[in-house]
């Protein structure tokens, strides 16, 4: 039995957030959408799977996307990802994974 998908769309943007789920409907079961990666880890902790995310790196503390993506993944196993910003992402290349 395959479980329902679950997305989680991090994004600090209001607009862009909302562009995504009007896109979605159809596509995934469950859509969850928060501003911060802190958010989305409280989220989470509801929850008991996620199929994917996407996700924009935070202007101010990057990093902390990236801990939530561990924190994903020690929860859930590993959860495929897109990942943007709209500065440069040199700095996390080190962070993304393969399936990202």
């Amino acid at each position: 039995m395959n479980e329902p998908t679950v997305l989680l769309i991090v994004d600090e943007v209001d607009a862009d957030r909302h562009a995504l789920e009007r896109a979605l409907p159809g596509r995934v079961n469950t859509i969850h959408s928060v501003a911060t990666p802190g958010e989305a880890w409280t989220l989470a902790q509801g929850l008991d799977h996620v199929s994917g995310m996407v996700a924009a790196i935070p202007a101010t503390h990057g990093e902390t996307l990236f801990q939530l993506k561990d924190d994903l993944k020690a929860k859930f196993g590993a959860v495929p990802s897109a990942i943007c910003s709209v500065s440069d992402m040199s700095a996390y290349y080190s962070r993304v994974q393969g399936g990202d």
